[in-house]
């Protein structure tokens, strides 16, 4: 079934992984979220997704050189992560030292594995600005996700009207390589589809972080 624009999958707040010192801003921007009717995830573990949950987790992790890191928001689907970063007049401990670097360890990780995570601060979130951009990607994810739908049905449409005109040739007892050619045409329009169909799967997140989802 094709997407609509704004109608990407609906998230539900998980709350058995909400943290009970979730900070002012985060409540703040799950609200206008909320109110928008954008559904969303949070704390999401987005490396021990991509390692596998369960058993033997904390070895896979280490194994691969990630932590069991968590972002504030996320979009899974779409690949989209938001953090909210408090304390940035107070130098609060994600903006200096150790907690700077391992944020930014944090977020090279998840650049890596496909993420694009978006910051956002106290004056973004009041001001609305915030949500209005987690609205604007999805609403954007949605359109690109559309046009894949239609080019994957117009080369479908391009193979099936190439391998008629192969029988249409044959039938009329045209030359071989005539049929040939048509029929050398229907194959690559097939292969063209069919590296569509991979790419729609791999941009709709089915095969997140290079392991199947």
């Amino acid at each position: 079934m094709k997407r609509r624009p704004g109608k990407l999958p609906k998230y539900q707040e998980n709350r058995r992984t909400r943290r009970t010192n979730r900070s002012e801003l985060e409540d703040e921007l799950a609200r206008q979220l909320s109110a928008a009717d954008i559904g969303f995830m949070v704390q999401y573990r987005f490396a021990a997704e991509h390692v596998g949950k369960g058993d033997g987790v904390r070895f896979r992790l280490q194994q691969a050189g990630l932590s069991d890191w968590r972002f504030d928001f996320a979009w899974p689907d779409v690949g989209l992560a938001v953090e909210v970063e408090g304390g940035a007049m107070v130098s609060g401990g994600h903006n200096r030292g150790l907690g700077f670097t391992k944020d930014l360890k944090k977020y090279h990780h998840a650049a890596r594995l496909g993420w694009f995570v978006y910051r956002c601060d106290a004056h973004l979130i009041h001001a609305g600005l915030a949500v209005m951009f987690v609205r604007s990607y999805l609403d954007r994810q949605a359109l690109e996700l559309q046009d894949l739908d239609d080019l994957q049905v117009s080369w479908s449409q391009r193979a099936q009207v190439l391998s008629g005109g192969a029988d249409q040739a044959e039938m009329r007892g045209a030359d071989p390589g005539v049929v040939a050619l048509y029929e050398h045409g229907a194959q690559c329009v097939r292969r063209c589809r069919d590296e569509l169909l991979r790419l729609i799967k791999v941009r709709r997140g089915r095969y997140y972080g290079g392991r199947r989802g």
